[in-house]
């Protein structure tokens, strides 16, 4: 038998549990970040030929590029699925689902492009900046990586 009271009870606990989900998604993008973070600050303390064929460490200027990015893809609550120096020298943010891939690439020099690709279609490449902005990163990665 309903009554008011379990009524009111079912209200709450709805209301609790909406907020322990908010906790754990907040929770989840934030403690992804730190790690994000640290394989930056790790990746940071590469030398010349890190890979002994000769790729040059990413600069400083790759790797706060990159750091700058997470906290704008966070936002946005997507983390990475792996970041890895480039043997291009920089650094590369990679996001999968399924069989899409999104990366993004921050170079030596300053640029960034963002790559999306699949096992069915040719790589799209944009740099940012002028093929895609900023502030639309996060909305292209979101869209190509939840297509089916």
């Amino acid at each position: 038998v309903e009554t008011e009271n379990y009524s009111d009870r079912t209200n709450q606990f709805l209301r609790e549990w909406s907020q322990e989900l908010l906790k754990s998604t907040f929770l989840t993008i934030k403690y992804g970040l730190i790690d994000a973070k640290g394989k930056l600050n790790r990746i940071s303390m590469l030398h010349h030929d890190w890979d002994s064929y000769g790729a040059d460490a990413p600069s400083a200027e790759a790797i706060q590029a990159s750091k700058d990015l997470l906290d704008v893809l966070s936002a946005a609550l997507i983390l990475p699925s792996t970041i890895v120096p480039s043997a291009s020298g920089g650094v590369s943010i990679y996001f999968m689902s399924g069989d899409r891939t999104a990366y993004i690439e921050s170079y030596n020099d300053g640029t960034q492009a963002l790559v999306l690709y699949d096992r069915h279609n040719p790589p799209d490449v944009l740099e940012l900046g002028s093929d895609i902005q900023s502030a639309d990163l996060s909305h292209r990665i979101s869209r190509y990586l939840d297509r089916t």
